[in-house]
This record gives C-alpha cells, structure tokens and sequence, in this order.
C-alpha cells in the first residue's frame, strides 16, 4: 500500500477522491478492493463504509460483534476493533443511516443509539419498542426520517400519559415519520403528530383508519404534504402503470385529499437500503403518485374549461 502513495495521482484529488466515492457507492465488495489500493482511498472510502448500517436478523453474530466492537465503550465481552497502523476514527460517529431488526437486549439498542448521535435516518424494528427507549433517544437531535412502532415508543399498558414536551427532542427536525403497530390510543396520537414542528411525510404502514387520517391532515395542516398508507402484503405495482393502483384510487377518493395516496411495497428493509443510498423508496413512490394525480386533476379541469 505504501509503495502505490508514492506514486502521485494523475488526476486532481478531489475529482480523484469523488470518482472514488462514486465507485464504491453502495457496493461493500468494491470499498473493500479500494481501501486495499492506497491509503487515501483507505481515508476516502473507510467512513462510507458505516454511511449506511442495517443490523437485521439475516447477519451473523461475527459481523454483530465487529460493528459494536467499533463502538467506543462498547457491551461488555464484545470484541474491539483489530490493531492496525491505518487511522481508526470513531466509528459511530461516521453512521448516518441505521436500521435496526434483528432480536438485541435492550441495553444494547440503547448503548448503539445514544453513540450513533450523528444518525439522521433511524428504524427500528427489532419488535422490542418500549417508552424508556425515547430516553435514550435524546442525543439524536439530526433525526430527519424515522420508523417506529410510535405507540410503544411513547406509551406503556400502565401508563397512558404523554410523554413531556422536553423527551421530544430528537423529533424537533423529523421530515419523515413511518409508524406501524396497533394504536389503541390513536386520538392521543393525533395532537402530538401535529406539534412536531418539521413533519412533511406521515405514512401510515399497514393501516387503514380513515377517521385518523382525516384528523390528522386538519391537525397537521398544510406543513404535511404526504400522508402515504403503504402496504406490505402484495407486490409492488408498475410504477409506469400508475392506473394498476386500483385501490389507492377507491381509497384516495374516500379520504378526499389531494395529500393522501397509498402505495405497495412488500421488500420494506430493501426499500430502506436503496432509499438511505438516494434510490427510489416507496416516499418517492408515494410523490410520484401525487404528482401524477395533480397532473390528471389539472387535464380534467382545463378539458372542462374548454368545454364549458
């Protein structure tokens, strides 16, 4: 490695550091090549490497154990990151998408979330949601898309009360919010969805309950642009046969607003990845199919127009 250092680049390194970047985007095999190839491109591409981490049932326990083996004062009887010559910066620091799915003791949930403070792209899915863990949320203060059993996060079978207005800080710059899971308490919902001052984006995952989503839009009010229901029980429709929403467009007439649309995504953890990678997600999804029913709004209003 050090022998190809010496060698200077023949391009200016800042296109040489963005065609690098560009090459390994989203492709561990390729960083992994690269980082081998000299030291800068070990410097450039080792903290894109932890850009994007998902942590799911599907990895095996050695990668578990090296990813919190990068975490300063990592769980007890973890191992840490291998001695090595090259930088090692702190890893935690360097992730900025986590998806969180596999089955974990919640000591080790809660040690991962409040080291990954630069996270701004947080799902958890490991069907352990509980209201401590908003505690140890707080760090999260760049939180802009979030996945979450919203109901568990914020309320226990004991207690009803909401939560103070001080443990929603990590929500104070949420674009994004996906909630699934029961709501037994959905009318508390619905005013603390409304205060959260950023919220573009509401989907609704595996939900149909069009008295909530009504009141939510009034409550949100304009600030709220998608409010998307997305499926995750059949397979996602031609994206260039829009029409084939057969029943987004029954639903969509029920709700009556322009906001509202619903759409299929059966591969959800894959449509995390490629969305915290900028590929099209199901809220890409969700925009394109308002923006094709505003499109056919405005044809079918000027076609009146002309007739009238």
């Amino acid at each position: 490695m050090h022998d190809v250092d010496k060698a200077a680049p023949q391009l200016p390194p800042e296109l040489e550091r963005e065609i690098c970047e560009l090459a390994g985007w989203n492709d561990d095999e390729t960083m992994r090549t690269l980082i081998c190839v000299a030291r800068r491109f070990y410097e450039w591409l080792e903290p894109l490497r932890y850009r994007v981490v998902s942590l799911s049932s599907a990895e095996d326990d050695l990668f578990m154990s090296h990813f919190l083996g990068l975490f300063p004062e990592s769980a007890a009887g973890l191992p840490g990151p291998p001695p090595s010559s090259l930088p090692q910066p702190d890893r935690s620091s360097q992730v900025r998408h986590l998806a969180l799915s596999s089955q974990m003791a919640r000591s080790t949930v809660e040690h991962i979330l409040r080291t990954t403070t630069n996270v701004t792209d947080l799902a958890i899915w490991t069907g352990d949601t509980y209201p401590e863990l908003l505690e140890a949320m707080q760090p999260l203060t760049q939180l802009r898309h979030l996945s979450v059993n919203l109901s568990e996060l914020l309320w226990n079978v004991d207690d009803v009360a909401a939560p103070s207005a001080a443990k929603f800080r990590p929500f104070a710059q949420l674009t994004h919010l996906d909630i699934f899971g029961h709501m037994p308490l959905s009318a508390q919902m619905i005013p603390i969805l409304g205060m959260l001052p950023a919220l573009t984006h509401l989907a609704l995952t595996d939900m149909w309950d069009p008295p909530f989503i009504w009141k939510t839009l009034a409550e949100c009010g304009e600030r709220l642009r998608v409010l998307v229901v997305l499926w995750t029980d059949r397979e996602e429709v031609d994206p260039g046969v829009p029409d084939e929403f057969a029943s987004d467009g029954e639903r969509a007439d029920e709700i009556g607003d322009p906001r509202f649309c619903a759409v299929y995504c059966s591969q959800f953890e894959d449509d995390w990845r490629r969305g915290a990678w900028g590929e099209r997600d199901f809220w890409a999804m969700a925009e394109e199919r308002l923006r094709w029913r505003a499109v056919k709004r405005q044809r079918k209003l000027e076609g009146n127009l002309r007739s009238a």
